[in-house]
């Protein structure tokens, strides 16, 4: 761009230096034509008026210097259009500089806006995006709250109820009274291994105590029950012989 902006700006002070000259060599060349002419003009009057061979043949030079004056004057005038065209080139030129400039002095300042406006949109979007997952997160994470506290909840009142029922089992068992379980509630195996733990013991002394004495006393009167039938078996056969004669 620098090197751009750098030529047109010589071509275009070439180009007026070169349209300057052009127009003084044109003006230079117009005087002389002129001059010409005039000389022309006084010796046709004087050949005319004198018709003399010297006045013709001044006559005829300077009219051969006329003419030499316009050929020039003419490739004076060709040039200065040349440079003129070169001149309105460089002109063009140098004003397609100058709207690059500006436009590309646009989109700097543009550029250095837009950079300075960056940060501050970056950073209101980032609070804009972390209030909505935040908002959404903050949704999401009390609906997890709430289930699990709701799992909690029920796994607490599931304990309450096997602690309260195993309290139960254990007070009856310790004051020697026959537990009764309800129908609706169910315990778990870990909790029926530790009341059935806790009430064997119990249950298995009372079977003891109760089995053994009965048990004992029956064989021992079925023992003694048997010799008694067996010798009032005999007295009764014993006194039917006896008793026949009578008859």
């Amino acid at each position: 761009m620098v090197s751009t902006r750098v030529d047109a700006t010589s071509k275009l002070k070439q180009s007026d230096t070169a349209v300057a000259a052009v127009k003084k060599a044109v003006a230079q060349h117009s005087a002389k034509l002129a001059t010409a002419r005039a000389q022309v003009k006084a010796l046709r009057a004087k050949a005319i008026k004198e018709g003399t061979k010297a006045a013709k043949a001044a006559l005829l030079k300077a009219r051969d210097k006329a003419r030499s004056e316009q050929k020039a004057l003419a490739q004076v005038k060709d040039k200065a259009r040349i440079a003129l065209a070169e001149q309105r080139v460089s002109k063009v030129e140098m004003r397609k500089v100058q709207v690059e400039k500006r436009a590309l002095a646009r989109v700097d300042g543009v550029r250095k806006t837009i950079e300075k406006r960056r940060s501050g949109d970056l950073a209101n979007a980032l609070k804009k995006y972390e209030e909505r997952w935040l908002k959404r997160r903050r949704a999401a994470d009390a609906r997890k709250i709430k289930a699990s506290e709701a799992k909690a909840a029920k796994r607490i009142k599931g304990a309450v109820k096997l602690a309260a029922a195993a309290m139960k089992v254990a007070r009856k068992a310790a004051s020697g009274a026959p537990v009764r379980r309800k129908a609706g509630v169910k315990a778990k195996p870990a909790a029926q291994a530790k009341v059935a733990a806790k009430t064997k013991p119990a249950a298995k002394a009372k079977t003891a105590v109760k089995a053994k004495p009965a048990t004992k006393p029956k064989v021992a009167a079925k023992a003694k029950s048997a010799p008694k039938i067996k010798a009032a078996a005999k007295t009764r056969r014993a006194k039917k012989p006896a008793a026949a004669p009578q008859a």
